[in-house]
């Protein structure tokens, strides 16, 4: 069975939230979370790789709160998780102290990615904001959808543009 490329040993534990099923990838050993899948209508949308690694239908004790967390944002609930088990390791310092920033960003509210740039340290990296953002492995728990163009308009969303939205409008609601 093909396996998550951040470690050999990962499995995906599916969960079902009012907006579609998404996904929490996590390895045990050591137990660390590797990537959340955002919530999509019919299963057979969550990422074709997701779908191949072990299915999880019990995880481990630990991650049981990050995993109800996870469903409860889309409950409309602010995520409470614990933050050590997202796992970092694959990107840059300066993507990780973006991803940080991004975190910070209050339910409910949003930042331009040039407002995020500066506030990562880096006032002129507003592109390279958009390209984190891109490949941001944690959605909900570092919440990118929060992030939007200078002009207010949305910008991207790894989840569609659609999804974006419903998620500003449930913190919003």
């Amino acid at each position: 069975m093909q396996k998550h490329p951040f470690c050999h040993n990962a499995c995906c534990t599916l969960v079902e939230t009012p907006f579609g099923t998404g996904g929490i990838i996590h390895a045990d050993k050591p137990l660390r979370i590797l990537a959340c899948l955002l919530p999509h209508e019919n299963i057979e949308d969550l990422p074709q790789q997701a779908l191949k690694l072990t299915r999880s239908p019990r995880p481990p004790k630990a991650l049981e709160q990050t995993i109800d967390a996870f469903a409860q944002y889309f409950l409309g609930r602010p995520p409470v998780f614990d933050l050590p088990l997202l796992d970092f390791s694959p990107l840059s310092e300066l993507e990780k102290a973006v991803l940080v920033q991004t975190m910070k960003i209050p339910w409910g509210q949003t930042l331009s990615y040039g407002q995020l740039a500066l506030a990562a340290g880096r006032p002129k990296a507003a592109r390279f904001v958009g390209a984190t953002m891109a490949k941001n492995p944690f959605p909900v728990f570092v919440p990118c959808h929060r992030v939007v163009r200078s002009d207010g308009s949305l910008g991207g969303f790894g989840g569609g543009l659609d999804l974006k939205r419903r998620m500003l409008a449930l913190e919003q609601g």
